[in-house]
């Protein structure tokens, strides 16, 4: 299966668990879950609010919400389900984002989605 297929499931599941407690707002899925941004041994943490795009050419992209600690300018914001790696745990509910950039070096995101969605 390839990276695009596997995200777009990943997302799919997300959604529904998502859907539980959330209305969808039109295209977009918004929710507001607690963030864990792991990269080069450093760990950020806080809630914010988290869109993900569900339809056309840039489905299955999300984009973050600045923080106080997680921020544009040393953090990535948005991702893309074309270069990152989406996988959702649906027994635990933890979406994850992994990938690699010059920005960052490797980076994990993870999306509890028991935390006040």
């Amino acid at each position: 299966m390839d990276t695009e297929t596997k995200n777009a499931l990943a997302i799919n599941s997300l959604m529904e668990e998502v859907l539980k407690t959330k209305k969808l707002q039109g295209v977009i899925l918004k929710f507001s879950p607690y963030v864990i941004y792991q990269y080069e041994g450093i760990k950020d943490e806080e809630q914010l609010v988290v869109r993900i795009q569900l339809t056309g050419f840039d489905y299955g992209d999300i984009e973050m919400e600045e923080g106080k600690q997680i921020l544009s300018s040393t953090h990535h914001l948005g991702f893309s389900a074309k270069k990152e790696n989406y996988e959702y745990d649906e027994i635990k509910k933890i979406f994850t984002i992994t990938g690699n950039s010059k920005k960052m070096g490797s980076y994990k995101v993870l999306f509890l989605i028991d935390g006040g969605i």
